[in-house]
C-alpha cells in the first residue's frame, strides 16, 4: 500500500512537471482565443446590422435603386421585424461614420500640435461603445506576413493594448478619404500571443487590410523607419496621403526605440484567404530589410534588420510570459508531447494497479 501511494505521489508530480511544460501554450492558447472572439464579435455585429463593409464598396447605383425600390418596401409581414430590429444598429453606425468623419476632418483641419503627453494618445475623442459596440473597436486589422488580425481598440491605453492593438489618440480614423494617418500601436508580444512581435518580416509593398463598419480598406507598406521614442512625426497628418502607421518596441525585448511601418492606401479588392496565403508565402524575401534609423539629434542612416523568426535569449524586457511561450513554441514541443504520452501511460497503469489491488482487498476481505 506504502509503495503505491509513494507512485500516485511521483504520478502527480509528473503531471505538475507537464503542467509547467503544457502552460505556456494553454495560456497563449487562451489569449488568442479571446482576440479571435473580438474579431468575431465585430463581424457578427456587423452582419446583424445589415451591412456587408467588403460589398458596400462594390455596390453600383442600380443596386442600390433596386434595394429602395417599393417592391423591397411592400414585403410580407413576417420580414418587418427583422427590418426594425436591424434599423437602429445602421442608424448608430450612420451616426459613428458621420461622427468618424467630423473628427478626422477637424484633425486634418486644425492639425496635431495639442498632441504634447502620453495621456494624448491613451484617450480617444470618439467611443464605438456609445454606438452599439460591444467592444470599444473601430474595425480589425489583417497582416498576413504576421500571421494576425486583431480588434483595432480606440485609445493606446493598457488596458486596450492588453487586448489587440490600438489607435492613437489624436491621430486619424481609418476611412480610406484624403490626408490620413491612422496610428496603431501593438506590442511585441503580450500575455503569450503574437501582436506585433514578428513585424520586422513585413518588407515593401505587403498588403495590409483593414475592416471598418463601413469598407474594407486595402494598404501597401510603402516605407519602415525605427524612431525614438520621443519622435512623434511619424503618426502626424501627411496632408493629400491616406496612411497607416504600425508601431511597436525595437529591438525585440529592450524597448528604447520604435519600429514603424508606413502603408498607404490602393485601389484594390482584398482576396480570398486562400489567395491571401499563396500571395503571401510567393512573396516572401529573406534578405535583410533596409531600415531608415532616424537618431535623436535629426540625423538618419540606414539600417539592415533580420526578418527572420525572433528567438528570446532570455535578456527579454517586457512580457516574460510572452518570451516563455515563444521558448516553449520553439523549444519545448516535442518534448511536452511526449512527457504527456508518458504521463498519460503512467496514470493509466497507475489506475489499473490501484484497481486491482482494491479487487483483492475486497476478495480478502
Amino acid at each position: 500500500m506504502a509503495r503505491r501511494v509513494r507512485q500516485w505521489i511521483g504520478f502527480l508530480i509528473m503531471l505538475a512537471g507537464l503542467g509547467l511544460l503544457a502552460g505556456p501554450f494553454l495560456i497563449g492558447a487562451r489569449g488568442e482565443r479571446i482576440q479571435e472572439q473580438v474579431v468575431d464579435s465585430f463581424y457578427q455585429e456587423i452582419d446583424r446590422s445589415g451591412v456587408n463593409p467588403a460589398a458596400e464598396e462594390n455596390t453600383s447605383e442600380e443596386e442600390i435603386s433596386e434595394k429602395d425600390s417599393p417592391e423591397e418596401e411592400t414585403s410580407d409581414e413576417t420580414d418587418i421585424p427583422e427590418e426594425e430590429e436591424t434599423r437602429p444598429a445602421k442608424e448608430n453606425l450612420d451616426a459613428f461614420h458621420q461622427a468618424a468623419k467630423s473628427y478626422n476632418n477637424s484633425l486634418s483641419s486644425f492639425g496635431q500640435d495639442a498632441m504634447m503627453s502620453r495621456g494624448d494618445v491613451e484617450k480617444f475623442a470618439l467611443c464605438a461603445l456609445d454606438y452599439g459596440f460591444s467592444e470599444n473597436i473601430i474595425g480589425t486589422i489583417q497582416v498576413p506576413r504576421m500571421e494576425i488580425e486583431l480588434g483595432m481598440y480606440l485609445g493606446a491605453n493598457s488596458e486596450n493594448m492588453a487586448k489587440g492593438v490600438a489607435i492613437f489618440g489624436m491621430t486619424s480614423l481609418p476611412l480610406g478619404e484624403e490626408s490620413e494617418n491612422v496610428a496603431i500601436a501593438g506590442h511585441r508580444g503580450w500575455s503569450g500571443t503574437p501582436m506585433f512581435r514578428d513585424i520586422q518580416k513585413l518588407q515593401i509593398n505587403d498588403p495590409i487590410y483593414i475592416t471598418t463598419p463601413w469598407k474594407t480598406l486595402t494598404y501597401r507598406v510603402c516605407e519602415i523607419k525605427i524612431v525614438t521614442p520621443e519622435d512623434n512625426t511619424w503618426c502626424k497628418i501627411q496632408q493629400g496621403r491616406t496612411l497607416i502607421s504600425l508601431m511597436t518596441c525595437h529591438p525585440y525585448g529592450h524597448n528604447y526605440q520604435r519600429y514603424i511601418v508606413f502603408a498607404e492606401l490602393c485601389q484594390e479588392e482584398k482576396p480570398s484567404e486562400e489567395e491571401i496565403i499563396e500571395n503571401n508565402i510567393q512573396s516572401y524575401d529573406s534578405s535583410p530589410r533596409a531600415v531608415k534609423l532616424v537618431n535623436s539629434d535629426g540625423t538618419s542612416e540606414t539600417v539592415m534588420v533580420d526578418p527572420a523568426t525572433i528567438q528570446p535569449d532570455g535578456s527579454e524586457y517586457g512580457s516574460v510570459m510572452s518570451n516563455f511561450v515563444i521558448l516553449a513554441e520553439d523549444k519545448m514541443k516535442i518534448a511536452a508531447g511526449v512527457a504527456a504520452v508518458l504521463v498519460a501511460l503512467m496514470g493509466i497503469r497507475l489506475t489499473v494497479q490501484t484497481l486491482r489491488d482494491f479487487r483483492k482487498r475486497q476478495k480478502k476481505g
